[in-house]
């Protein structure tokens, strides 16, 4: 019933994400290599055939050795020379471009990057609630473009479990994800060690009352410590802690109650600043009504945050969201403008230098835009305060995350502008040498790359090489000491045939050095394509700035 019950969740699952227009991926975790087999062969009979791939600390089946080798074949240039590093990145790329479904054991639940798909089946639910957040986090990643849903399998008949998932979802709010089940509470329970108390609960409770109250004993010896941690945690990072660190802890928005990252701050401001008032906008739970139709959105509901499930999701790639970017860039900020900076107009978090709280001074911002192998801008703040100190990018992209008032009127004269455009060229300077150190880091990389696979294959060969000789050898001293014709012709075809090995091993090492000069010969070509070019540098708008404090 259990299996059956996951081709359920598959097929309404994969509908949902065609909705949505995620790609069709399906992560699935097993507790062993026994049930991750039986699954294999159970949705490889039910329509899913040649579309699943297997993913444990063994990785030496058939099917994945076949993975291995052809992607070995076919990208040389990601061949690291380490193969158990280089197996897991042959199954997540099959996985990636080939299959549907990565049916895993705990050996994925770490150091896997797959936020391409977004769609995590926990098909035996571990006990441990770390254990589940870093399964949920292969997927739930920096680069997801997509709500990660989670399906999560009980045992409804088993009480116990029942009583598992309840503690996980009810009292850590796992699922709801008030802080992830992060490290930094649940840490704190390690004392008491949660997953061998639950252990003990199923080994040794078999009634009903008696699961009950070794869970009820848990919970209490556990959830005064549990709760008093977060309710500290939560406040001390709302409240004392700027943006940078508020990134880096996975805190629930639902129950910070407005949470947003710089990112997700600033494309909030500048929604409520495009659409103005054809739309009623709640900063509270960040979201907004559409009052009038527009680049043809419809007049509804739409939801910044992921936990509010009653309007539409309002991201990056939804159409109103590019109207809205592309109305902004047509903005001429004009000249002669001065910002008065004030921490406390916005909602967020944001500590820059005491030494700079109550200066005035400069700023300019420019684009600089870089052309090689690809396309690539960078915004990039010059400013000074009126007494010649200078601030950094950070504190530039800090600043602006405060709100504030603009006046206009305010003259600057050629001598600030001349120092904010010699100052915005050093910067720019510096900017192109770090591009080009890390393409020169990159062209190494790659060298080091090629060098290992050149030595891992030249070497393999040249050992044949050595074996043969030997085996000829031997075989001519055996053909020399014969007693009889017979034997003496059997070693002499012996050797002749060693000998035509030999010759054949030596074309292969030919065949495999000019093999390699023509993978370094792409690195060159490759290293060429990411020289710069040509940079260009547009200048955006110079102010005149004011932080109150």
């Amino acid at each position: 019933s259990k299996s059956y019950a996951l081709l359920s969740a598959l097929e309404k699952s994969f509908q949902m994400q065609a909705r949505n227009g995620a790609p069709k991926k399906a992560l699935i975790f097993t507790e062993s290599i026994r049930t991750q087999a039986y699954l294999n062969d159970f949705l490889s009979k039910n329509g899913y055939s040649g579309r699943i791939v297997l993913f444990n600390g063994r990785a030496s089946d058939t099917v994945s050795n076949s993975i291995y080798t052809n992607w070995c074949d076919n990208n040389p240039n990601k061949v690291s020379g380490i193969k158990a590093a280089d197996r897991r990145a042959a199954i997540v790329d099959y996985f990636k471009n080939e299959a549907d479904i990565m049916i895993a054991t705990e050996a994925a639940a770490e150091g896997l990057n797959l936020q391409f798909c977004s769609l995590v089946i926990n098909y035996d639910l571990p006990w441990n609630p770390q254990r589940i957040e870093q399964r949920i986090g292969r997927c739930h990643r920096y680069g997801q473009k997509f709500d990660v849903v989670v399906v999560n399998f009980v045992n409804i008949r088993n009480y116990a479990d029942v009583r598992v998932f309840s503690l996980l979802e009810d009292k850590f709010n796992l699922f709801d994800d008030i802080f992830g089940a992060s490290d930094e509470v649940l840490g704190q329970a390690d004392a008491i060690d949660f997953e061998t108390r639950i252990w003990e609960i199923y080994q040794k409770c078999r009634t009903e009352d008696e699961i009950n109250y070794a869970f009820e004993k848990l919970q209490e010896d556990m959830q005064i410590e549990i709760n008093q941690k977060m309710r500290d945690t939560r406040l001390q990072v709302l409240e004392n802690f700027d943006i940078n660190v508020q990134e880096h802890l996975k805190i629930a928005k639902s129950e910070t109650g407005a949470f947003l990252n710089r990112y997700e701050h600033i494309f909030w401001e500048l929604t409520k600043y495009i659409l103005g008032k054809r739309a009623t906008f709640d900063d509270k739970h960040h979201s907004f009504f559409l009052n009038t139709p527009v680049a043809g959105a419809a007049c509804k509901k739409y939801d910044l945050l992921s936990e509010l499930r009653d309007g539409t999701p309002y991201r990056l790639s939804h159409p109103l969201a590019q109207y809205v970017i592309h109305e902004a860039l047509k903005i001429n900020p004009g000249e002669d403008n001065e910002v008065v900076f004030d921490k406390d107009a916005l909602a967020i978090n944001v500590l820059l230098p005491d030494s700079i709280l109550g200066q005035s001074g400069y700023l300019a911002l420019s684009k600089l835009s870089i052309a090689s192998f690809d396309e690539e801008q960078y915004s990039l703040f010059t400013a000074f305060t009126d007494d010649g100190q200078f601030l950094s990018q950070e504190e530039c992209e800090k600043m602006f995350l405060y709100g504030g008032r603009e006046s206009s009127g305010h003259h600057i004269d050629d001598i600030i502008l001349s120092r904010l455009n010699t100052n915005t060229r050093k910067h720019s300077q510096s900017k192109i040498r770090e591009i080009d150190s890390r393409n020169l880091k990159y062209f190494k990389d790659e060298e080091n790359r090629i060098y290992r696979w050149e030595k891992d294959v030249i070497e393999g060969i040249e050992k044949e090489l050595d074996t043969i000789k030997r085996n000829i050898r031997e075989a001519e001293r055996l053909a020399r000491s014969a007693c009889n014709v017979s034997e003496q012709v059997e070693y002499e075809k012996r050797a002749e045939e060693l000998r035509r090995q030999k010759r054949r091993k030596r074309n292969e090492l030919e065949d495999r050095e000019d093999e390699v000069s023509a993978k370094r010969a792409e690195i060159i070509k490759s290293l060429e394509s990411k020289m710069i070019q040509s940079t260009t540098i547009d200048s955006i708008f110079v102010i005149r700035w004011t932080i109150k404090e």
